[in-house]
């Protein structure tokens, strides 16, 4: 397979799965919203956890909307089969708030349920836009015990913008 193919193609299967995505307000200045505007993709990791995925997200300025979905992605390490819980290789979740300031983008996952633990996690993410890529660092807490993990993240414009 061609390397353009490669990349073309998850991002074409992200793109079908955010249609059915809940539309999610993006909150910031008119010239801060005119620099998130377009498709953006990228991946995600954390060491601590050995989980790693992709991201998708188009933002709409019109709308002061987006839709995307955190594609993550379960190894057979990290996944093995727990009594009593439905075993997937793959899990989508939703954003729930994406807000920008300047160059900072913060936001937070809707909350969604642990592969392993069966408990239910709350993810916010902070990063930093320039020359049209998001890095940054995100933080997950499990609500039953309090526990944190935290992982790394990034974001490409797909499309040709101002960039910062």
């Amino acid at each position: 397979m061609k390397p353009n193919a490669m990349i073309a193609f998850p991002v074409a299967v992200l793109a079908g799965c955010a249609l059915g995505a809940p539309s999610v307000p993006v909150i910031g200045d008119d010239s801060d919203l005119a620099i998130l505007e377009g498709e953006w993709s990228g991946e995600f990791e954390s060491v601590e956890t050995g989980r790693r995925g992709r991201i998708f997200f188009v933002f709409d300025r019109e709308n002061d909307s987006a839709l995307g979905h955190v594609l993550m992605l379960l190894d057979d390490a990290v996944s093995a089969p727990q009594p009593g819980r439905a075993q997937h290789a793959h899990q989508y979740i939703d954003f729930s708030f994406i807000h920008i300031a300047g160059d900072e983008v913060t936001g937070t996952l809707s909350t969604y349920q642990d592969p392993l633990c069966g408990c239910q996690l709350e993810t916010t993410f902070r990063g930093t836009l320039r020359a049209g890529v998001i890095r940054g660092r995100f933080t997950s807490v499990h609500l039953d015990s309090g526990k944190i993990k935290e992982g790394e993240w990034w974001a490409r414009r797909r499309r040709s913008q101002d960039s910062r």
